[in-house]
């Protein structure tokens, strides 16, 4: 229960951030085929406890020739 307490701490500090970022980008960029892709990932020990989530970015263009 404490782990996912923390998780849930942990994300809006990490994934909120991470999606307003991306917005941000978008606008930036202006490019029709860019995208942005936030997600999460847990660390688990060797007991299979999870811990320390941590922010995965996926930036990618449909077509550079956009820019």
């Amino acid at each position: 229960m404490r782990t996912h307490c923390f998780s849930n701490i942990y994300l809006k500090k990490e994934i909120y951030p991470a999606q307003f970022m991306c917005g941000i980008l978008k606008g930036v960029l202006n490019a029709s085929g860019f995208t942005c892709q936030v997600s999460y990932q847990f660390k688990t020990d060797e007991r299979g406890v999870s811990y320390y989530p941590h922010t995965v970015f996926i930036l990618s263009f449909e077509d550079a020739r956009d820019l």
